[in-house]
């Protein structure tokens, strides 16, 4: 966790915060900049260490790769190393994948360090758009900061190299600082709030933490408000995390992007990946759905419609969105109810765009509120998969669903 209120933890964002702050103050000296930087490299890599438990070895790892990538990287580049260096990066992902479902789940190896998943996302963007001549403006200590930033390494949000370099390489007004750490604090009261009292208040009644037993004897009103509770807890938890990574990330000078946007007030599942997980969901869109649909276009011929184009490149997509956090039969069921709701909605629109009857659809008050809440119990039952990470689990939610096919 980010921020426990131990002594331990309280220690050091003082010796990481204090400093910065006075760096950021004094930032007209020469060496300032570079002292900010090295300062939140050092704290980031004594996090990962100290308090995340990324062996130095790992850590050696990690910066080789790294490294490696910095000064490799570049416009104009084969496209063989660009699909060599791709396939190596995607193994790793699969395989830290794989070891999360497996018997060598909790050893110290190198594929099961915590945020590997978000460090192979950073080296995918950076490697493609350093090839396609997108990044600009390089710079060693701000990449290196760029993929161990402390505050996102473990959970997002997602930053763009580009962005990052702006945020660290641009030294702020004094003004602009002291508004950054009243939001950072405020904030950061959010993500405690979130996490201590909302998110410790739903757990009890989430959906798996009921027990077999009680479940089996609910209601199915009942197991869908307990599905929807749950639902609830993990977006709190994950809002929160996200929340306390934005805050600390703004009294250290840098705006962490955002990761969610009330994304339980949209009315379907399309606009819903437009406001939960974020950064996520702009990754996938840029580096899977547009390179795929890209490539379908390219190989079609016309012998296959932009309509089935999309829906073929929008469910990759959400799949691939829904097995993200591991391979398993129930990241696989995830994957896939994500995916054939996304594609039924991105259906559903065109049908009515075919009559010219979207926007009065739209228009319709009473549709949208049946539309947002149709949209929140689907991706709670989409989360029951995701959830279900154990074998026990998963069974008892295929004996729920086999009691009402009876």
């Amino acid at each position: 966790m980010l921020f426990y209120l131990q002594a331990k933890y309280i220690a050091f964002y003082a010796a990481v915060l204090v400093p910065s702050l006075i760096i950021q103050y004094f930032n007209t000296a020469s060496f300032a900049q570079k002292a900010k930087e090295s300062l939140i490299l050092l704290s980031s890599l004594f996090f990962l260490h100290f308090f995340l438990a990324v062996s130095f070895a790992h850590l050696s790892i990690l910066m080789g790769l790294a490294i490696s990538l910095f000064f490799t990287s570049k416009k104009g580049r084969s496209k063989i190393y660009l699909i060599l260096s791709l396939v190596v990066l995607v193994l790793i992902f699969l395989f830290s994948k794989t070891i999360k479902t497996s018997s060598l789940q909790g050893h110290h190896h190198f594929f099961n360090v915590l945020g590997i998943s978000y460090i192979i996302l950073k080296f995918v963007h950076y490697l493609i758009d350093s090839k396609a001549g997108v990044i600009k403006e390089k710079s060693f200590l701000i990449f290196i900061n760029f993929i161990f930033f402390f505050p996102t390494f473990i959970a997002g949000p997602i930053f763009r190299y580009q962005d990052f370099y702006e945020e660290l390489s641009t030294t702020k007004k004094k003004d602009e600082i002291f508004s950054l750490i009243i939001s950072g604090v405020k904030r950061i009261i959010i993500g405690m709030f979130k996490l201590i009292v909302v998110s410790k208040f739903t757990a009890p009644f989430a959906f798996f933490n009921l027990g077999p037993a009680f479940l089996l004897h609910s209601s199915f009103w009942g197991q869908v408000l307990y599905a929807n509770i749950g639902m609830l807890n993990l977006y709190f938890n994950f809002a929160g995390y996200s929340d306390l990574a934005i805050g600390i990330g703004a009294i250290l000078g840098i705006k962490v992007p955002e990761n969610f946007n009330y994304p339980l007030l949209v009315r379907n599942l399309q606009d819903f990946w437009k406001h939960w997980h974020i950064t996520l969901s702009n990754w996938m869109k840029n580096y899977i759905f547009f390179p795929f649909y890209k490539w379908l276009l390219e190989i079609n011929n016309q012998k296959l419609s932009l309509n089935f184009i999309s829906s073929l490149s929008l469910f990759l997509t959400f799949f691939l969105m829904g097995i993200f956090n591991g391979i398993g039969i129930n990241y696989f069921l995830h994957g896939l109810s994500l995916a054939s709701g996304v594609v039924v909605v991105f259906l559903w629109g065109n049908f009515l765009k075919k009559r010219n009857i979207l926007k009065k659809y739209l228009a319709i008050k009473p549709i949208k509120l049946i539309a947002t809440i149709m949209t929140i119990n689907y991706f709670s039952f989409c989360v029951l998969f995701f959830d279900a990470n154990t074998p026990e689990k998963l069974q008892l939610l295929f004996k729920i669903f086999k009691s009402y096919a009876e």
